[in-house]
C-alpha cells in the first residue's frame, strides 16, 4: 500500500488529538503503540490534513469515541467536498478570467462566443475528475506525483478492464459536449466571413483551420498562433 508521506508535525499532532479526543469523550486514553496502529491505519488511507480535519470535526458530531476506521471514513468524505470545490473553482476562474482583449474584432467576438460556449459546459464532477487521472495515467501521459498516487491508491499499479471502461464510458458524453464547441480560428473565420459579406458564412470558412484551406499565417495574430492545437488546455487564457 502506497499511502501518504506524514511530517513529524502532523503525526504529533494526530496524536495529540486522538488523545484528547478520548479524555473529551471519557474513552480509555490509546498506549503509545495504540497511537503509532492509530497513525499507521491513517497514514495508509488519506492525507494528513484530511485526517486532523476529521479528527477536529468528530466530537462536533458524536458523543463517543471514534475508531480509526471511523476517521478514515469521515476524512476521505472531507477530502472529497475539497476536490469537488476546488474543480469548480478552476473551471470558473477558467471560463470568466480574460487577460487579453483583441484589438481585431473578429478575434475578439470569436473569442466571446467561444468562452460562451464553453461557460455552458458543466463543471466537472469529482468523479469526472477522477475519471480523467485514470485515463491519463493508462495512456502515460504526464501527471503530478500527487495525481498517479491517488490513482494507483484508488485503482491499483495495474487498474482494472472494468474500471477503465467505466471511465472511458463516463467521459464520453463530456468528450461529446467539448467537442461540438467549433475549434477557436474557424470562430475567427466565421466572424471575419460575417465582417466581410454580412451574415453569410462561406462553407470554406467553416472548415478554415491553421494551415487549412484559406487560412494564412499573418490573418492569425501571434497570441493565438502560439498554439497549434483544438484542445481547450492549449489556448492561453
Amino acid at each position: 500500500m502506497t499511502g501518504f508521506k506524514y511530517e513529524g508535525s502532523d503525526v504529533k499532532q494526530i496524536t495529540d488529538q486522538v488523545t484528547g479526543l478520548a479524555d473529551l469523550l471519557g474513552a480509555k486514553t490509546p498506549s503509545e503503540k495504540g497511537l503509532v496502529l492509530w497513525v499507521s491505519c491513517l497514514k495508509d488511507e488519506v492525507p494528513a490534513w484530511a485526517a486532523i480535519s476529521a479528527l477536529t470535526d468528530w466530537p462536533k458530531r458524536h458523543s463517543k469515541m471514534a475508531a480509526p476506521s471511523d476517521i478514515v471514513k469521515s476524512a476521505k468524505e472531507i477530502r472529497e467536498r475539497a476536490q469537488e470545490k476546488k474543480v469548480q473553482e478552476d473551471s470558473a476562474k477558467e471560463v470568466t478570467i480574460s487577460a487579453v482583449t483583441p484589438a481585431d474584432p473578429a478575434v475578439n467576438a470569436a473569442y466571446h462566443r467561444w468562452l460562451t460556449a464553453r461557460h455552458d459546459l458543466p463543471a466537472l464532477t469529482g468523479k469526472e475528475w477522477m475519471w480523467r487521472k485514470l485515463i491519463a495515467y493508462v495512456e502515460h501521459r504526464p501527471l503530478r506525483l500527487e495525481d498517479e498516487l491517488f490513482v494507483r491508491k484508488q485503482f491499483g499499479d495495474i487498474p482494472s478492464e472494468s474500471a477503465i471502461t467505466e471511465a472511458r464510458e463516463g467521459l464520453r458524453k463530456r468528450e461529446e459536449a467539448e467537442a461540438a464547441i467549433p475549434p477557436f480560428l474557424t470562430l475567427i473565420a466565421e466572424e471575419r466571413a460575417k465582417s466581410a459579406k454580412g451574415s453569410v458564412v462561406p462553407a470554406t470558412a467553416r472548415k478554415t483551420l491553421a494551415g487549412g484551406p484559406g487560412a494564412r499565417e499573418d490573418d492569425i495574430p501571434e497570441w493565438v498562433s502560439s498554439y497549434s492545437s483544438d484542445s481547450f488546455d492549449d489556448i492561453p487564457f
